[in-house]
């Protein structure tokens, strides 16, 4: 009703109102719809507004939860290449053992090949003195023991 009224006063300031009713109502009913329809333009923004920030909050909530999907896939991804890290870390230390390893057999190999040359120079020298001298039989541990077989040939041979 204050709107009524305040539409009245103006259009009777502007010199709108003719004196004439009739025109004067149709001016009053036009202004009337106009202001009704101008206070159902002024909702629908405030509605297309409501309705649009909720449409905005789904799909806040959904960009969210697609957030936090992919921090755990990231979180994984995380894991994974700390795993792969310390996989290589234990590989370069396993190579490192290998190659130490490696390295202690080939010297024992070394060793051995002098031991190999040792004894054998000394199978030589021994065939050598074999060849040289001629066996002596054994002698008996103590006299009389006359016994022994290599003793027995060798005493009846000499």
């Amino acid at each position: 009703m204050a709107t009524a009224v305040r539409i009245l006063i103006d259009g009777m300031a502007h010199g709108l109102f003719t004196g004439n009713k009739l025109a004067d109502h149709d001016y009053l009913v036009h202004t009337t719809r106009d202001i009704e329809e101008l206070q159902r333009w002024r909702l629908g923004p405030d509605q297309y507004h409501k309705e649009r920030l909720a449409a905005v909050k789904a799909i806040e909530g959904r960009t969210e939860e697609w957030f936090w999907s992919l921090e755990g896939e990231v979180r994984k991804i995380d894991n994974l290449a700390y795993r792969i890290a310390a996989a290589e870390q234990m590989m370069a230390s396993t190579a490192a053992a290998i190659k130490g390893l490696q390295a202690l057999v080939s010297a024992q190999s070394g060793d051995i090949k002098v031991i190999r040359e040792i004894l054998q120079r000394i199978e030589a020298g021994s065939e050598e003195m074999r060849g040289r001298r001629k066996r002596q039989p054994r002698r008996p541990l103590f006299r009389g023991a006359s016994y022994h077989p290599e003793y027995r040939l060798a005493t009846i041979l000499a």
